[in-house]
């Protein structure tokens, strides 16, 4: 049986895609051909029959596209190959789940949808358990469930198991985190409720306490449903530019009582170079995040509720290097905190990390 050679996966099965709440299936025979996998819109590019309605594919999708079905030779117009699956941050689902929101901690919809669309983006899609844990592997479509009613959904990338239990903000007491794709995280303009979804999902019987699994053949249909019911909303706070980003030699003479202005440097930051730095350095402290250079913990100091306070101190400057360039999250980005960011950026080049430790070793 020949694998892709891209994610891996077998190209004789069927596969789904995420891009940009946009749903792909890839096709088998165009995959074989192009020795990796190649997607197509879903259900559109494939068509439906009722013969092939099965617990795994509720909708009754056609296994190849329409035009490999009419015998034309593929890759066909609208192509979406493994290749270009990261580049535009896609995501081959592997599995669906329901995770139940408890109402004890968020009393009201308002403060769940407060959640969804600003506090887990804004800490980088890092969202706490408790006691049980949701046992799925990375790439999981999660919907989020509050009340007996489907709110919203994410992309799972990782779970991580804490060393010791943190207590959080809320008195809360929790033993690890879900790590969730910050571009994925999104609130629906109308839940779904019960009889909507078992419209589509005949297993389905009824809401609980417990992370139901379902069939990533529910994927599309999913998307009809949401799509049909008015969409989505999305974060917007993820990508917006962070204080910590704007280079104040950067901003010129500004006069106390003059009009506010707003600076951004000519090179773009990556959003979610900063998630990664940020998750890499928050499971290094075991579910904290705290100044890699002095160690000042925001938490710690000032309340639970400013756990995810920190800079990202970019160790070559951007503007430095004159044109675009990939960023390794965990070897050019540190988390630090305000005092040591102004401290590095006092002069150019920055002073170092190993340099600002040393100041404060020899003055402490």
């Amino acid at each position: 049986m020949a694998n892709c050679d891209f994610c891996g996966n077998p190209l004789s099965d069927a596969q789904y895609l995420l891009v940009k709440d946009v749903v792909y299936k890839s096709c088998p025979n165009c995959s074989v051909d192009s020795k990796q996998h190649i997607h197509y819109f879903c259900p559109d590019a494939f068509g439906t029959t009722t013969k092939r309605v099965t617990v795994n594919n509720p909708m009754g999708l056609q296994s190849h596209c329409a035009k490999c079905r009419s015998n034309k030779k593929g890759p066909h117009e609208n192509a979406f190959p493994c290749s270009e699956v990261k580049r535009n941050e896609g995501y081959i689902i592997n599995e669906i789940r329901f995770l139940p929101m408890s109402q004890s901690i968020f009393p009201t919809y308002e403060e769940v949808k407060r959640f969804i669309v600003e506090t887990m983006p804004n800490r980088g899609g890092t969202y706490y358990y408790m006691k049980s844990k949701m046992d799925c592997p990375a790439n999981t479509f999660v919907l989020f469930q509050y009340g007996g009613e489907l709110i919203g959904y994410a992309v799972h990338t990782n779970t991580v198991e804490l060393d010791e239990p943190l207590t959080l903000a809320d008195g809360n007491e929790c033993n690890g985190y879900y790590q969730f794709a910050p571009g994925s995280i999104t609130l629906l303009n109308k839940p779904i409720t019960k009889d909507e979804f078992a419209s589509i999902d005949s297993s389905f019987k009824a809401f609980n306490q417990s992370h139901q699994k379902k069939v990533v053949g529910l994927l599309p249909a999913i998307f009809e449903l949401i799509n049909g019911k008015g969409g989505f909303i999305k974060s917007s706070s993820f990508g917006t530019r962070l204080p910590e980003e704007i280079d104040e030699k950067e901003v010129g003479t500004l006069f106390e009582g003059a009009k506010k202005q707003v600076t951004v440097n000519a090179y773009e930051r990556n959003p979610y170079a900063r998630v990664a730095c940020i998750n890499h350095y928050r499971k290094k402290n075991n579910g904290r995040l705290k100044c890699e250079i002095c160690g000042f913990d925001f938490g710690e100091i000032y309340g639970e509720e400013f756990i995810e306070k920190i800079h990202i101190h970019h160790l070559v400057e951007i503007s430095s290097i004159g044109s675009e360039y990939e960023i390794n999250a965990t070897e050019d980005l540190l988390p630090i905190c305000p005092n040591c960011h102004m401290i590095a950026h006092s002069k150019k080049p920055p002073y170092t990390p190993d340099e600002i430790r040393e100041m404060i070793r020899r003055n402490s």
